[in-house]
């Protein structure tokens, strides 16, 4: 790698993770108070759950559009497109929730998500620009970023909040206009950095091979049977789903019994600091050990956070949960994230990271769809309960795959 190589990596490993990083406090700023909003609109606890999972459904179409766009119009166009919905679906959020209107809110709220899956790439993105034994690590920088809005994102929703209510409106419109304004400033982000020959580096650091008719014709069910490529979807997907169930109806729960928005802006910033801080951690020991025992601590780590959720409505038992839950999901997030990473060529990636991030988010958006009636029906006990299920699910694969051995990698 030439010396202008390396500081083009630079550049674009550090945009990168400051767009991770102002796109983690957007989001995280209007997924504090999601599940307040739409009981108030609606009147129902039942759709606590709605708001995540359309969030989420938005999420995935970005996702699996954009990853493979970008193949065409290169990186930082696609993410420079992901921000601009970002910004213009929680604009129209907050709009919606000052005029009542609830429909208009979970549409608004696509758009978001639509935004916000683009930006997800960004970790696959960051991969590209490093050598095989250095790419879990990359992916970790880039999740890494998230660690600044979860502890920022969840304390704006209070003073936000005041602040539109000191113009008349609706103090739960605030944090979506403080989160149009944070994806603004991820573009500024993006054009400031992201100015980088992205394939030309990724080719020349052995990230890319070139396409054969073989690659192009190759199906997802063919990428599946690849035994890196099932667990890392796996992994990532039924470590979500749980994650998001515990995370998107934590918020009501505590108001039920009394909980300020203070109070749950503090637990959603425990939950989103064991998401993120630890990531250059998992990075580091997924590029120096077996990521499959990584993914087994994960989804350890994750079913107690799942466990321990329950067991009180105490602030401090649940701010402890909600770490470990958070925790547990980032060592399966960039384990899994690596595994499939490892396993393709860069014309499989494009089918592949965007299918991959179609059925983490649409699992999530089940999840998240589900928790609002699992906790109307079971209280948070079933909500901890379907999350041990789920998280179990991965270690089924692993024990699948030594009882019936699947090919490791492409040819």
């Amino acid at each position: 790698m030439t010396l202008s190589d390396r500081s083009a990596v630079l550049r674009g490993t550090l945009g990168l993770f400051l767009t991770q990083s102002v796109a983690s406090t957007a989001f995280l700023a209007a997924s504090t108070v999601n599940a307040i909003v739409i009981t108030q609109l609606t009147g129902s606890a039942s759709f606590g759950g709605v708001p995540n999972a359309v969030v989420l459904i938005g999420n995935a179409a970005g996702a699996y559009t954009l990853s493979r766009v970008m193949l065409r119009i290169g990186r930082r166009n696609g993410l420079l497109i992901g921000s601009a919905f970002g910004a213009v679906g929680a604009a129209l959020a907050g709009f919606s929730v000052i005029g009542g209107a609830a429909l208009a809110f979970l549409l608004s709220l696509v758009i978001m998500g639509f935004g916000r899956g683009t930006l997800d790439q960004g970790r696959f993105a960051a991969a590209d620009l490093y050598p095989a034994n250095q790419r879990a690590r990359a992916i970790s920088v880039v999740v890494w970023g998230g660690t600044i809005g979860g502890i920022i994102g969840p304390q704006l929703a209070a003073p936000a909040s005041n602040l539109v209510a000191s113009f008349g409106g609706d103090r739960l419109g605030g944090p979506y206009f403080a989160t149009a304004a944070l994806f603004a400033l991820t573009a500024v982000a993006i054009l400031a950095l992201l100015s980088i020959d992205w394939h030309g580096i990724s080719i020349r650091v052995g990230s890319s091979m070139t396409p054969t008719a073989a690659v192009e014709r190759i199906s997802m069910r063919q990428l599946l049977s690849r035994r890196d490529v099932a667990l890392g979807i796996a992994t990532m997907a039924f470590a979500q789903a749980p994650m998001t169930m515990m995370m998107s109806i934590v918020s009501l729960r505590m108001t039920h019994h009394a909980h300020t928005l203070d109070a749950v802006g503090a637990v959603i910033s425990l939950h989103v600091l064991g998401m993120f801080a630890f990531s250059p951690v998992w990075g580091a020991l997924a590029d120096r050990m077996s990521k499959r025992v990584l993914v087994l601590i994960g989804a350890c780590v994750l079913m107690l956070g799942c466990v321990l959720g329950p067991i009180s409505n105490e602030l401090i038992p649940i701010e402890v949960a909600l770490f470990f839950v958070g925790l547990g999901w980032s060592i399966c997030y960039v384990s899994g994230s690596a595994l499939l990473t490892g396993a393709l060529t860069r014309e499989e990636k494009a089918r592949a990271q965007g299918s991959n991030d179609l059925i983490v988010n649409l699992s999530s958006a089940l999840g998240g769809l589900a928790s609002g009636l699992i906790l109307s029906t079971w209280d948070y006990l079933g909500v901890g309960t379907v999350g041990v299920v789920l998280i179990s699910l991965p270690m089924l694969v692993m024990l699948f795959q030594r009882l019936r051995p699947m090919p490791a990698a492409a040819a």
